[in-house]
């Protein structure tokens, strides 16, 4: 499926904050992106989306740069422009147009999810500790086939399990939207990369597949869901059941 298409099935724009599930990413993922962004850093967004990342903190006083490869979502962030946010149309493969150590920050929390090849993967990272200055700090999301594996088949396919839906020896789903790294997957793509590893969080734990159970807590209950999965979210062994995972590397 081309990336144009299958963002045209899957809203960005209401991603994040659709039900109290998809909230735990965002609240996770800014849980750890505020203890290294602050006011008057510049942040780059590789792969933006629809720039809530972005926008959430040019609202704080940080300057950004906000980019993603499709034109859907570059308009979406055209039509909400705050002074301090730059946007524009770009490939994390290819950001020659942002010199070298810019960034305090930089986001790749989309484009691993559709890069097929390991080359392409490692092309993405190696643009994005590019543009990163010397102890500047990078977030890269990847999704899980473990956890891909549990809901598609308990939640959205009834005649997954036993099909040739997936590979028979290593469990991984193929014929999906998007590509997987699982924890070990995501390590091996980032060994020779000169880098200190800061954290590996699960940014949504069992959020996807506990969907119902969580969007009927009361709010007072869904606080202390949240607080329980952030104290274990980068319990290692619980990573890899985590739809989205983050994997947060300090620049060396």
């Amino acid at each position: 499926m081309k990336l144009e298409d299958l963002y045209k099935k899957f809203d960005e724009e209401k991603r994040l904050f659709r039900n109290k599930a998809s909230r735990v990413e965002w609240i996770t993922t800014n849980h750890f992106l505020s203890r290294y962004v602050e006011t008057g850093d510049t942040l780059i967004d590789a792969g933006a989306g629809s720039g809530a990342y972005a926008f959430h903190y040019a609202k704080q006083g940080v300057n950004v740069h906000a980019m993603d490869l499709l034109e859907k979502h570059v308009r979406q962030m055209q039509k909400k422009q705050i002074p301090g946010v730059k946007v524009e149309q770009a490939d994390a493969r290819d950001l020659s147009h942002v010199k070298d150590e810019t960034a305090d920050v930089t986001l790749l929390l989309g484009p691993l999810y559709h890069l097929k090849e390991d080359d392409e993967k490692k092309q993405a990272i190696a643009e994005a500790f590019r543009i990163t200055k010397r102890g500047g700090v990078i977030f890269m999301a990847h999704i899980s086939p473990r956890a891909v594996f549990v809901t598609e088949s308990f939640l959205y396919n009834a005649e997954f399990l036993g099909s040739d839906l997936y590979d028979s020896k290593s469990f991984y789903p193929k014929e999906l939207a998007f590509t997987f790294l699982s924890v070990d997957d995501m390590r091996n793509l980032m060994r020779g990369v000169e880098h200190e590893r800061l954290h590996h969080f699960a940014a949504d734990g069992l959020s996807e597949l506990l969907t119902d159970k969580l969007d009927n807590l009361s709010e007072e209950q869904f606080d202390a869901w949240v607080a329980y999965h952030l104290h274990t979210c980068e319990e290692e062994r619980l990573l890899d059941y985590s739809h989205h995972l983050v994997y947060v590397a300090r620049k060396l």
